[in-house]
C-alpha cells in the first residue's frame, strides 16, 4: 500500500571545507564547494517505491550540503564585507576586487537557492502523482 504522507523538503547543497596555507595571504580561511545534483527527477506515476524512496534520500542529501554549503558561503561573506569596509578606509586598490568577490558569492547563492527551491518543487511533484497513481 501506498504510503500519501505529503514530505515537505526545505531546500539546497554539498559542502567541503579545505584549510586554505596560512601564507596565502588573503585567501579566505575555508574554500566553500558548491553541490551539484546529478540525477532527475522521475515521473511519480510511473515510479515504484523503492525509486521515489531512493530518490526522497538523494534530495535530502542534496538539501542538507546545500544548506551547509549556505552557511559556509555566507561565512565567506561576511569575511568579504569586512575586508570591503578596510579597503574603504585604505584607498589600496582593493575595493574593486573584494566587492566583485562578494557579487559573485551573492550570486552564486542566489542560484543554489534557486536550484534548490527547483528541485524540492520537482520532487514535490514526482511525489504527488506518485500517491495519486
Amino acid at each position: 500500500m501506498r504510503h500519501s504522507t505529503t514530505i515537505f523538503i526545505a531546500v539546497l547543497s554539498l559542502l567541503a571545507f579545505h584549510p586554505v596555507d596560512a601564507r596565502a595571504g588573503e585567501a579566505s580561511a575555508f574554500a566553500c564547494e558548491r553541490p551539484a545534483f546529478s540525477f532527475d527527477i522521475p515521473d511519480g506515476a510511473s515510479s515504484t517505491r523503492d525509486e521515489m524512496l531512493a530518490l526522497k534520500d538523494a534530495v535530502e542529501v542534496f538539501v542538507r550540503r546545500g544548506e551547509m554549503y549556505l552557511d559556509c558561503l555566507s561565512s565567506r561573506m561576511d569575511e568579504v564585507r569586512r575586508r570591503i569596509e578596510a579597503a574603504m578606509t585604505n584607498e589600496n586598490g582593493a575595493l574593486d576586487a573584494a566587492a566583485e568577490e562578494y557579487r559573485s558569492m551573492v550570486r552564486d547563492h542566489d542560484e543554489v537557492v534557486a536550484e534548490m527551491q527547483r528541485l524540492a518543487d520537482e520532487f514535490n511533484r514526482a511525489l504527488e502523482s506518485y500517491n495519486q497513481s
